[in-house]
């Protein structure tokens, strides 16, 4: 019951419409391979116990920033159909090894690059949002 309050909060507050509509802003204005730059600069920097585990190219880096993101941005439109993958992610991440403990830097690397992409459109809707969902699909994650 909690769980669907927290969903009806989300959704009245816009949450899915911000995630999306700064979503794509990001995609319109930086490159892919920027993003892979900016993505390896603040996992380095948060979580470098997690670089190792992919070893990628910049460019990859970018695709595996906008796969993440994207993810998120499932998780906050079609709630219903990211839960429904929910298992598969999970058992792909365990085969990475990726832990639960790595989820908050890798947020915390995720929100530095949304902030520093999107600039002043990363105001305090925007951070709400993002944290919102992030926080949703990580503690789904770590269960």
């Amino acid at each position: 019951s909690s769980w669907l309050v927290r969903e009806l909060d989300s959704l009245s507050a816009g949450v899915p419409d911000t995630v999306l509509r700064t979503w794509k802003q990001v995609n319109a204005t930086v490159e892919v391979e920027n993003l892979g730059e900016i993505f390896w600069t603040q996992v380095t920097y948060e979580a470098p116990e997690q670089t190792n585990l992919y070893r990628l190219p910049l460019r990859m880096w970018g695709f595996l920033f906008k796969h993440i993101v994207n993810m998120l941005v499932l998780s906050a439109r079609q709630p219903e159909r990211f839960y429904g993958e929910l298992f598969d992610l999970v058992i792909r991440h365990i085969r990475y090894g990726v832990r639960a403990e790595f989820l908050n830097p890798m947020g915390k690397a995720i929100m530095s690059v949304l902030a520093e992409t999107l600039g002043d459109a990363w105001d305090d809707v925007a951070i709400d949002a993002w944290k919102t969902v992030f926080r949703r699909v990580a503690n789904s994650m770590a269960r």
